[in-house]
């Protein structure tokens, strides 16, 4: 009787959890499509090169890094996972074309340019776990 949770309440908890998992599961798989849309923009970008990338330490952005031909790294871009939240993979490579990023890379050289739903910025660093 009072406060003891019966199995109605275990499924509940169950099923909420569920959901959670799932939803962020397919936010994790939406997110992998549009990471091959961002290396696929980038090898455009920059053909001969070598993309690398990875999470960022924090959590809250992923980081493409362009090498050069012979290894070495020349551009970052670190990609806010809120920026990415609010973009479909289908309209992520028309946004990236209208924005510039790939000069934007050039410009910053090594510094790491940052895009977030707030836009963009070439001040900070990148946090590795």
């Amino acid at each position: 009787m009072g406060g003891v949770a019966g199995t109605d309440g275990e499924t509940s908890l169950a099923d909420s959890l569920n959901k959670i998992y799932r939803k962020g599961r397919k936010t994790q798989v939406s997110n992998l499509a549009k990471f091959d849309v961002i290396r696929f923009y980038l090898r455009q970008q920059f053909p001969k090169h070598h993309i690398a990338d990875f999470e960022e330490g924090t959590s809250r952005a992923h980081v493409f890094r362009v090498d050069g031909p012979h290894g070495h790294p020349l551009h970052y871009a670190v990609i806010g996972l809120d920026f990415l939240l609010d973009q479909t993979a289908e309209g992520l490579q028309q946004t990236l074309l209208s924005s510039g990023l790939g000069d934007k890379l050039k410009e910053a050289g090594t510094s790491p340019v940052t895009v977030s739903k707030t836009g963009f910025s070439t001040e900070g660093t990148i946090a590795i776990a």
